[in-house]
């Protein structure tokens, strides 16, 4: 089943979001059971991929997931 679009997504892409960082970082949300209920959204547009890293051991606990 395709994902649905979110539009705070189509936002951040178009520049015209008036909130960006209230959706973009790491926030609670109970749709990461690998990161203990953890969300984390980056805009990385030229990247080739994005890993969430432990700050303490550096072990990568995350991997990330293109949505756009």
């Amino acid at each position: 089943m395709p994902q649905r679009a979110d539009p705070s997504v189509a936002a951040i892409v178009a520049a015209r979001h008036g909130d960006p960082f209230a959706f973009l970082g790491m926030h609670e949300a109970a749709v990461n059971q690998a990161l203990g209920g953890l969300c984390v959204r980056a805009f990385l547009p030229d990247a080739a991929a994005m890993a969430v890293v432990d700050g303490a051991s550096g072990a990568v606990v995350a991997t990330g997931k293109r949505v756009h």
